[in-house]
């Protein structure tokens, strides 16, 4: 009998030892976050508006430059605005807001800092011809 008591012991601890593992993983990969940018383009009322965005973990913080370039063939635009930002609770940061007028063709570019860490992300608004 001593020795099925040892056994259930043994398997007991072995249990044990396994969900504590299992918990400590799921807790590792829950608190490690990927961050990125990118950069929303909306278009109303003949306004173009470009919103760069941050998503991370909540409380995480850096820099940013977003920079824009293009025009509509009549008139041009180069501009770059910069600052820090600091993930919400929802996991984003509004970076930037940049209203242009629309039917022009625009390159936007973003620029992310955090930790020794950069990413960058940009995108085209219009079409040239």
């Amino acid at each position: 009998m001593p020795s099925f008591a040892k056994i259930g012991l043994l398997t007991t601890l072995l249990a044990a030892g396994a969900a504590y593992q299992a918990t400590s993983d799921t807790n590792a990969h829950e608190t490690q976050h990927d961050i990125a940018c990118l950069i929303e383009a909306s278009t109303s009322a003949g306004t173009t508006t470009l919103t760069g965005i941050v998503r991370g973990a909540p409380g995480e913080s850096g820099q940013y430059r977003l920079s824009i370039s293009g025009g509509d063939g009549r008139n041009s635009t180069r501009t770059s605005q910069g600052g820090a930002f600091s993930i919400a609770p929802n996991g984003e940061a509004q970076t930037g807001v940049v209203r242009l007028s629309s039917g022009g063709v625009y390159d936007a570019d973003m620029q992310i800092s955090k930790g020794g860490e950069t990413h960058t992300c940009s995108t085209r608004i219009g079409d040239r011809i």
